[in-house]
């Protein structure tokens, strides 16, 4: 197991968890599972590349796409679980599985593996390509208004959230706010590049009203999402992970990553846990249920209107 700084020491000392088993977490979640064994060679040699996928999917002459959907989609999708933030309904569905994102030491590698996709209605007025464009994942599961994840693992009633990203949030500048240059957008199972002034004047009337309803709060959105699939299963606590970031994460405080990963937990009471297996040693601000209700207050409402 790699030895802790004094500083990270002294932030995580007691209390600990120790769940021994990452060394055979892609064989039980991934490599080894019947119902994808005809995709295992795929995510061999794959699953864990460094390399862009765009030049994967090049290697492999497939659509780039196809690739990330089939390294996105490793299990069922649940039915959809009912919320409303600040009045716009949103549905979560649930994958009992690991996503693309799975990155390094930036993800715990114990217990059950959880994707909570989360997605807008047609009642949010904006048009569906406007969510399908920014899908640079490729995470939607080929349904509409999808509006960002939440990546993690389970263990007894916590759920350990190592990712909450947007798409459509994080690349809303370079998409629709009319910069100059080219920038990357989906068009079925492509990534090609367009000119980014063009995208922005193609989706200019609905802008507005995509800040109101979504932009602004996402985060909080997404931790509505996060809620509603707790309470719905009978989770207890939410763990934020506190992974190392890097020099420019760590030094720009309106970096999304800082933002979600450092600044976030200060607003939630909680507690430090450090989660250790025969690998590796993870850290985990945890936060339990009732103070993710009382931050998200009467702007969350669970279930359909």
């Amino acid at each position: 197991m790699p030895r802790l700084s004094e500083e990270v020491r002294e932030e995580v000392e007691p209390p600990c968890l120790h769940l021994p088993g990452e060394s055979t977490f892609l064989d039980r979640h991934l490599y080894g599972r019947p119902e994808l064994a005809d995709r295992a060679d795929l995510f061999r040699r794959y699953f864990e590349a460094e390399a862009e996928r765009d030049d994967l999917a090049e290697l492999e002459g497939l659509e780039v796409g196809w690739l990330l959907r089939h390294l996105n989609d490793t299990a069922p999708l649940s039915e959809p679980l009912p919320y409303r933030f600040r009045g716009v309904e949103y549905r979560v569905r649930v994958m009992l599985g690991l996503c693309d994102d799975y990155q390094g030491d930036r993800f715990g590698k114990f217990g059950q593996p959880f994707t909570l996709r989360i997605y807008l209605t047609e009642d949010c007025g904006l048009p569906a390509t406007m969510f399908e464009i920014a899908d640079f994942n490729f995470m939607s599961a080929g349904l509409p208004y999808y509006a960002g994840y939440v990546y993690g693992s389970m263990q007894d009633a916590t759920c350990f959230v190592s990712g909450i990203q947007s798409d459509i949030a994080q690349r809303y500048a370079y998409l629709f706010l009319g910069g100059r240059g080219p920038t990357w957008v989906r068009e079925g199972d492509r990534r090609p590049i367009r000119d980014a002034a063009d995208v922005a004047e193609r989706f200019r009337l609905h802008v507005p009203a995509l800040r109101r309803t979504f932009q602004r709060w996402w985060v909080d959105a997404l931790l509505a999402g996060i809620a509603t699939w707790a309470r719905a299963v009978g989770l207890t606590a939410v763990a934020i992970h506190q992974f190392e970031l890097d020099e420019a994460e760590a030094s720009d405080r309106s970096n999304v990553v800082h933002r979600i990963y450092r600044h976030l937990p200060t607003k939630l009471a909680g507690t430090r846990l450090l989660v250790t297996t025969e690998c590796s040693a993870y850290r985990y601000h945890v936060v339990a249920l009732e103070e993710l209700l009382r931050h998200l207050g009467p702007r969350y409402q669970v279930g359909a209107p």
